[in-house]
């Protein structure tokens, strides 16, 4: 019987090492650097009149929706982003579609999704709304 409980728990603590770590859904991504914005609510920024970005520092956000630049404050935690109060300039330009969008989905974030270097953003219901390439350093 000794043996067969002592086979047991030997085999148990095999089994236990054998699995692989899954990763933590509540760990933290890394956003931090500018990320170009590719697409917003359903829009493509190929048309946009300047290149849409977002920068990502540790406690504020700046970018530009294409048209006008924001800036202010954002939260992290786990996959739950919120930006707070975003300033932005007022400019018109020619085509205001794009600019429209990412505003909006700023607005409407409620979660990310880093996988490599893409970052899709959700909103509340898990659907997405904007899709962002990280910039890469030169």
């Amino acid at each position: 019987m000794k043996k067969t409980l002592l086979f047991a728990a030997f085999a148990a603590l095999l089994v236990g090492c054998s699995k692989t770590p899954t990763a933590d859904k509540t760990a933290t991504p890394d956003i931090l650097g500018q990320w170009v914005i590719t697409e917003a609510m359903g829009v493509s920024t190929n048309d946009a009149d300047t290149t849409a970005y977002i920068n990502f520092d540790a406690r504020k956000v700046n970018g530009c929706a294409s048209v006008n630049y924001f800036f202010g404050p954002y939260t992290l935690n786990g996959d739950t982003i919120q930006f707070g109060n975003l300033g932005m300039t007022r400019k018109m330009g020619k085509n205001m579609d794009v600019e429209d969008a990412v505003t909006e989905a700023l607005k409407k974030a409620k979660f990310i999704n880093v996988e490599g270097e893409q970052m899709t953003v959700l909103n509340e219901q898990g659907i997405k709304i904007m899709t962002l390439q990280r910039e890469k350093a030169e």
